[in-house]
């Protein structure tokens, strides 16, 4: 704590104790070293996409259209889960958002139960590959219309989502646990083309919000 308040003048009166412990408890160390205690990738480590690029396309007031599609990911140690959200604008811009990122999985599909009741979403994404797919029949039980990704459509998502952000096809809120995976996210070749997906064990931090957006955009194209 002696460290947050070094790296947080304003710790005490305009930004609460309590409120840097739920951002630990929720973060791996190295998203919370990044985002609350100014910790940075060295340009050796840079990511993906560059960082202005995603930075540019933030939008406070962005807001969804009709049809939100969700996606569900869930690290491999099942540490840390995450759901996020896309729908096209009624101005063809793709909004994309992160709903919750939590540890654990046990309060995944209570969440998707309460989404689809109010909001109508009965359709989510998953890598078929992921430990998110064991989820599936508690998902179906309660409602919802799961859509299992292959290896080629995960990497048909990746490439729209670089596309798509390349070109400013979308719009964020600026979520800085999306932001931080997408800092630290690198990718792993598929097979023996050029395809590629997201890599979850080479990536420095908790990459389960990137995945889910790049899901969810793809159900949504």
């Amino acid at each position: 704590e002696a460290v947050w308040r070094q790296a947080n003048p304003a710790l005490g009166s305009r930004l609460q104790l309590s409120t840097v412990a739920a951002e630990r408890a929720a973060m791996d160390e190295v998203t919370f070293r990044r985002e609350r205690l100014g910790s940075w990738a060295t340009a050796a480590q840079a990511g993906v996409l560059d960082m202005d690029v995603w930075n540019n396309l933030a939008d406070q007031a962005s807001e969804p259209g009709p049809g939100l599609v969700l996606a569900v990911d869930v690290s491999p140690d099942r540490s840390m889960a995450s759901i996020g959200v896309a729908s096209e604008r009624r101005d063809g811009v793709v909004h994309l958002e992160i709903i919750d990122n939590r540890a654990g999985t046990g309060w995944l599909v209570p969440r998707l139960r309460k989404i689809r009741e109010r909001h109508g979403a009965a359709v989510v994404v998953m890598d078929a590959l992921s430990a998110a797919a064991s989820l599936e029949p508690d998902m179906r039980r309660a409602g919802l219309r799961v859509i299992k990704t292959s290896l080629s459509d995960l990497a048909d998502a990746c490439g729209l989502f670089f596309d798509a952000v390349q070109g400013g096809a979308v719009r964020h809120l600026g979520s800085p646990v999306l932001d931080a995976a997408l800092r630290s996210a690198r990718r792993r070749k598929l097979r023996s083309g050029e395809a590629w997906a997201w890599s979850r064990a080479t990536s420095e931090a908790d990459i389960t919000p990137l995945v889910s957006v790049t899901l969810a955009l793809w159900g949504v194209k």
